[in-house]
């Protein structure tokens, strides 16, 4: 119950009081009415007992209750309300629900002096198309509630000074993050496809703390996030708590890039910043020993650019015989490879790129010839 209940008013009606012998001035139980019809008995409300028109103050008295049970007794009986002392009233009295000025005087009081007292609901019904719901549930927020059925928080002081505007940089997130795959979380019954776009950065823990960066959003029920996949950290299949995102380039703690896996593609590492997406990484092309070929090869990206991105590769060294795994393999003093010819790129799409070179003879090994490269585009 608020600390001042606001009180409701039934239609008019009257009924008796059904107490034999009445009732003295102090009892508060066994306040029984000979009929309930026309009442509301689930609601708090005011009656007057020993109701006359007009009222004779001597004998009426005012009394709270909370409700009237299924015996037609009153709940939760206050004596002596609204300014008038307790009486005695006899059995058969009659008894009335006028309006009087709790009625009035208790919402004015919570608007003027003492602050709204809000219960804590679940979440109700959708209201009438073009009309929201505003109320407040578990927890120290408050919530909006469109026709269409998606909930919203609605930022408060304490929320905005504790979140928005923290200096590191990270805003709190007020929906549970739901694991759904390495690469995927979900949030249930609400779209935040408008909080979780491209390029969002994201920090949360699972035992530590990680980090990622948003790709997409979708919503069909529940909002489902898709970030860029990388070694450095993935979504487990485990609880996902302190869930934080953030619109700023670098908030305090993200990782400047992630290392992330290519097809075909060695020590790869990604950048996004905003909808620009950055990936740089090397490779190497194998010229067989003995003849003449060509060889080519695919990178091919983690996700889907917007549109064929900017690509720039180039020759970074050789190594013989056997397969670079890092950069230091490659040797850059290597000059006995003369049959090698037109290192080029082809076929760049939104998906993946292609180089290729030829030779025109034996080298006289299996020759790697080892290349860096960057892609530079629009998500």
């Amino acid at each position: 119950m608020p600390s001042t209940p606001l009180n409701y008013l039934n239609q008019f009606a009257t009924t008796t009081l059904n107490v034999g012998g009445g009732i003295n001035i102090s009892q508060t139980t066994g306040i029984i009415v000979q009929s309930v019809s026309g009442l509301d008995i689930t609601k708090a409300g005011v009656a007057c007992l020993t109701f006359s028109d007009p009222i004779n103050t001597a004998a009426a008295e005012w009394v709270t209750f909370t409700s009237i049970n299924g015996s037609n007794e009153l709940q939760g009986v206050v004596r002596g309300a609204e300014g008038f002392s307790a009486k005695t009233h006899s059995n058969g009295a009659v008894i009335a629900f006028p309006i009087s000025e709790s009625h009035i005087n208790n919402l004015n009081a919570m608007f003027d002096t003492i602050g709204l007292d809000v219960a804590q609901i679940a979440t109700p019904a959708s209201p009438s198309a073009g009309r929201n719901k505003i109320y407040t549930k578990t927890g120290d927020k408050v919530y909006s509630l469109t026709s269409a059925g998606v909930e919203s928080t609605i930022a408060t002081e304490a929320y905005v000074d504790a979140n928005a505007g923290s200096a590191d940089g990270w805003t709190t997130s007020s929906n549970t993050w739901v694991y759904a795959t390495a690469s995927t979380f979900t949030i249930a019954g609400v779209d935040r496809t408008a909080i979780f776009t491209k390029g969002t950065r994201l920090k949360f823990t699972q035992t530590t703390v990680k980090y990622a960066v948003v790709l997409s959003s979708s919503f069909a029920t529940d909002t489902t996030v898709t970030i860029a996949i990388n070694t450095d950290h993935t979504i487990a299949n485990a609880a996902i708590t302190l869930p934080f995102y953030s619109y700023q380039a670098s908030p305090q703690g993200y990782p400047v890039a992630f290392n992330v896996l290519v097809t075909n593609g060695l020590e790869c590492r990604l950048s996004i910043v905003g909808k620009q997406a950055t990936l740089c990484g090397w490779s190497f092309l194998l010229q067989a020993s003995g003849g003449s070929t060509t060889v080519l090869k695919d990178i091919t990206y983690i996700f889907t650019f917007a549109n064929a991105p900017i690509v720039v590769a180039q020759n970074i060294g050789l190594k013989y015989t056997t397969a670079p795994t890092v950069l230091a393999d490659l040797n850059t003093t290597v000059t006995a490879d003369g049959l090698y010819k037109n290192f080029a790129l082809s076929a760049i799409t939104t998906t993946k790129f292609s180089a290729h070179s030829g030779q025109t003879g034996d080298a006289g090994a299996d020759t790697y010839r080892g290349f860096s490269w960057i892609v530079i585009g629009t998500i």
